[in-house]
């Protein structure tokens, strides 16, 4: 049977089902790792490998039939064991979702007996072979409101989620969640790069002398700003440049003409501005 505490909560179907046909076209290659149920006879819980376990539900509703799954029976000595172990086994696959890891070091945080957060942050990342900076940033991560952690789901199309980056960056800024919320959709609805999420959360927060704050701005501030604002724009153009078929995009328009002479319009006063701004720079 399934582990409750098992923290890995997603899991891709399409990778479920094809894991499903390898296993039906070469056979199960590792076993899983199970241990037996502390109050049911008979009954054994599963450590490691849930996703060939899963695979073997969908071969069963495949064929109608209970297909024999090779396991490994380990030793575990409590819940708190169980946990670990089930946690570390996923911490060695490559799709472990980001959240499912974060939340999974929160509970180790929280059992760890360590007097600080420095020992039991420490512990953790030694447990996880992660670097302290790994661990403490995904805690940070696993700080943000439930609403904020729904836009990295990972079943939505990668343009349309937050990246952890934005998402660690966001949680170490700032601990108002409607503050957290309203960057993190501002980040994904503009496509920003990590350098202008920072400058977007600046702009929000006044940690770097703008926005709520009052405070004045450093030219510092102001240039690290604008140099994610062109290196953002140079490479939005190139990729729209190259990776577009700009014919092909307006033929796909109810009013053709029309979006053609407004966007032309748009561009040429985008032009302009960056030719003034090109000339500011070369004037000193």
């Amino acid at each position: 049977m399934r582990f409750e505490g098992q923290p890995r909560r997603h899991f891709d179907q399409k990778g479920l089902e094809d894991l499903a046909d390898d296993i039906l076209d070469k056979g199960q290659k590792t076993p899983v790792r199970v241990c037996k149920h502390s109050e049911q006879k008979g009954v054994f819980v599963l450590i490691g490998g849930e996703r060939r376990w899963r695979a073997f539900g969908i071969i069963r509703d495949r064929t109608n039939t209970d297909p024999v799954v090779d396991a490994f029976i380990d030793i575990i000595y409590d819940e708190r064991h169980h946990f670990r172990e089930a946690f570390f086994d996923n911490l060695q696959r490559e799709d472990l979702v980001p959240v499912d890891e974060a939340a999974a070091y929160r509970r180790l945080y929280i059992e760890s007996t360590a007097r600080s957060h420095h020992a039991k942050v420490t512990e953790i990342a030694k447990d996880a072979k992660k670097s302290f900076t790994h661990v403490e940033n995904y805690l940070y991560m696993d700080s943000l409101p439930g609403a904020v952690k729904d836009l990295m789901n990972p079943l939505w199309p990668k343009s349309q989620r937050l990246t952890v980056t934005a998402a660690i960056e966001i949680a170490r800024s700032t601990d108002n969640p409607t503050l957290q919320l309203a960057i993190a959709k501002e980040a994904i609805e503009r496509d920003l790069g990590v350098a202008e999420t920072r400058g977007l959360i600046s702009l929000k927060t006044g940690r770097s002398g703008y926005g709520v704050s009052g405070r004045l701005r450093k030219p510092s501030d102001d240039y690290r700003v604008f140099k994610s604002f062109l290196l953002g724009t140079l490479h939005r153009a190139k990729r729209f440049e190259e990776g577009l078929d700009i014919n092909a995009l307006y033929e796909t328009r109810d009013d053709e003409n029309y979006d053609r002479e407004t966007d032309a319009k748009a561009l040429e006063i985008l032009i302009g501005h960056l030719n003034n701004i090109h000339e500011s720079i070369k004037g000193k």
